[in-house]
């Protein structure tokens, strides 16, 4: 039931957002060391990215894993919503910091637990008339009640190919 009413509030986040002004969508690939180890482990994702005037944006996305120890098998899925501010305002050359939080869906060997968690990220994107391109630093804590499961991930971005203006 968490997993619905998390979902749910995700998409009702995110439907006000696909009326606005400006939103690119956009596609996300990173490496991160899990907590549980099995060397560096692809993430893939969506994202949409909201542009609130020059300083701020609001970016809703979605992350799978697969990986393996040698003891089990694990999926990630993460549904996160994050506010990013951005340093230079809206310039061709874009650095930015963020925050959100988000629900994490771990299955180990099947079995599915679901945790609300936090994230804090660095990035610098480059914007080009037709999309946009960067890379990115993220520290993710997926469990809230325990902090020290934390994480870092670092990969690249591509936002812009499904931009849309009213």
């Amino acid at each position: 039931m968490k997993k619905i009413l998390a979902i749910s509030a995700f998409i009702l986040i995110l439907c006000p957002i696909a009326f606005a002004d400006d939103l690119d969508i956009g596609t996300h690939a990173s490496f991160y060391l899990p907590p549980e180890g099995g060397g560096n482990t692809l993430m893939m994702g969506v994202d949409a990215n909201y542009r609130i005037g020059s300083y701020f944006s609001a970016r809703g996305s979605i992350d799978n894993s697969n990986y393996s120890t040698s003891d089990h098998q694990y999926s990630l899925t993460t549904y996160t919503v994050t506010l990013i501010g951005h340093i230079l305002g809206d310039s061709n050359i874009d650095p930015y910091l963020g925050a959100g939080l988000g629900l994490y869906d771990k299955k180990t060997d099947g079995i599915s637990n679901s945790t609300t968690g936090y994230n804090a990220l660095a990035g610098l994107a480059f914007r080009f008339p037709a999309f946009n391109a960067g890379l990115e630093i993220k520290y993710t804590i997926p469990d809230s009640r325990h902090m020290d499961t934390g994480y870092y991930s670092i990969g690249g971005q591509m936002t812009g190919g499904l931009h849309v203006s009213f």
